[in-house]
């Protein structure tokens, strides 16, 4: 009788550690499921472009960027612009929804005097399908390829596609004006690999 009862408790035991055990089978999904997905190495809208032009004056400074569409959520890790020749001044990378929420904001440090200029996020996030606008605040100069999406059409990468540029005043805040033109602002980003909670095998 005493042997009969203890293999019962080790079937039960092993049928609730296993996969196909009734506890596993009933548990609830992850309350932040985000920490269960596995990310792609990171990528960017603009790889080894350059702007045709890298001047235009402006006499209060502007708030420059890039509109671009995700199809599949991604993590942000860092943003990036290309700086102009005779550009001073501090720069702060924001990105906003298409309707002008400000989802995250990052300063950049240690530029050098022109060329394409990255900062990091030191707590990353990632952000769900949808159209998002990265800006970057400029002074005298916007950095720009006239009729860049107008000429030549979206830029595609992974799980995002970039469609044109917006510009607007004043600084620091949501740029309203649309363009086919490139202001070459950025975001750096991981594409989702999978998510461990519901892709089976996950790679």
């Amino acid at each position: 009788m005493k042997r009969s009862f203890l293999a019962a408790a080790a079937a039960l035991a092993l049928a609730a550690c296993s996969d196909s055990g009734p506890l596993l089978q009933k548990r609830s999904p992850p309350a932040d499921a985000s920490k269960y997905i596995v990310w792609s190495p990171s990528d960017s809208i603009y790889t080894n472009q350059v702007p045709e032009s890298t001047g235009y004056a402006g006499p209060d400074g502007w708030q420059v960027g890039t509109v671009f569409t995700v199809d599949d959520t991604v993590l942000v890790i860092g943003f990036k612009y290309y700086k102009a020749v005779g550009e001073t001044g501090s720069h702060t990378a924001r990105l906003y929804t298409s309707g002008g929420t400000l989802v995250g904001t990052r300063g950049f440090t240690g530029e050098t005097a022109s060329g394409w200029q990255r900062t990091m996020l030191t707590t990353t996030f990632s952000i769900p399908p949808g159209t998002y606008v990265v800006t970057v605040n400029t002074n005298t100069y916007q950095v720009k390829s006239f009729g860049w999406f107008t000429n030549n059409g979206p830029i595609s990468r992974s799980h995002l596609e970039a469609t044109g540029g917006k510009y607007g005043q004043p600084i620091h805040s949501f740029p309203a004006s649309g363009s086919g033109s490139s202001f070459f602002v950025d975001v750096i980003y991981r594409p989702k690999l999978c998510n461990t909670t519901t892709d089976n095998p996950c790679p």
